[in-house]
Order: C-alpha cells, then sequence, then structure tokens
C-alpha cells in the first residue's frame, strides 16, 4: 500500500517533514537553510510552520511549471 506522503522515487522531498533543506546556488556553492526555528531561535507557530509548508509546496512545483510554460505555444 503506497502512503499519500512516501516521496517518489523521482527524489522529491517529503515536504510535510520539512525543517532543514541545503541547494546548489548558481555560484556552485553548498547552501543550508534551517527552518526549524523562527526569528530569534523561538519555535515556528503553527501559522509559521503552515507557511512555511505552502512555500516549500510552491518551491518543488516551480521548475514543473517553468518547463510547463517554455513548452506551451500561444
Amino acid at each position: 500500500m503506497m502512503s499519500d506522503i512516501a516521496p517518489d522515487d523521482k527524489g522529491n522531498i517529503l515536504v510535510g517533514e520539512l525543517r532543514i533543506i541545503q541547494y546548489v546556488d548558481p555560484d556552485g556553492n553548498l547552501n543550508t537553510v534551517d527552518f526549524s526555528q523562527g526569528h530569534g531561535g523561538a519555535e515556528l507557530t503553527e501559522d509559521q510552520y503552515s507557511k512555511l509548508i505552502d512555500w516549500a509546496h510552491a518551491f518543488n512545483l516551480a521548475p514543473k511549471v517553468a518547463a510547463i510554460l517554455a513548452g506551451s505555444s500561444d
């Protein structure tokens, strides 16, 4: 039985558990962003965490949307 939240075999992230991400910027530098805490080291509120999850979903979908738009003809 497959789970709704299991990452697939294409490397998509499980955004429901996102706390720390690493990415390589255009200059080739590895960057780490820690979302486990809010401003001043405070734990994220439910609203802040919800916004983080929304951002993560959008971030994950952005390249796919851009590819679709680039491939579409007017």
